[in-house]
């Protein structure tokens, strides 16, 4: 749980839909942080909800780069089927110890 604030002039990733395959990716930076706890960050609102396919190929994984100071550390997420969001394997408690953190996202997915 917790909040993480972003900077209103970096809050927004930029997409391209071709056909049924999303392609998503930005940098968002981060302004302060409430509260932050457990050993995941979501980025919420995709611009399309992940597809519902079949054997769950629906599914996808995305790749973070997390910004902290000079220190810069690589980040696998997921995104399971019918959702809105991916997840990102980060411990929230780290998450804004430096001013201006910066996170670089990239993840690909389809859609229904």
């Amino acid at each position: 749980s917790g909040t993480i604030t972003l900077n209103s002039s970096l809050d927004k990733l930029s997409y391209t839909k071709i056909g049924n395959l999303v392609f998503v990716q930005g940098m968002l930076q981060v302004t302060s942080v409430s509260s932050p706890v457990g050993t995941t960050v979501e980025i919420h609102g995709l611009p399309f909800v992940t597809g519902d396919l079949i054997q769950a190929s629906g599914r996808t994984s995305g790749v973070m780069n997390y910004k902290s100071g000079s220190t810069r550390t690589s980040i696998n997420g997921y995104a399971l089927e019918a959702q809105d969001y991916v997840r990102f394997s980060l411990d929230a408690s780290g998450v804004g110890d430096e001013s201006n953190d910066q996170f670089y996202v990239a993840i690909t997915y389809l859609v229904d």
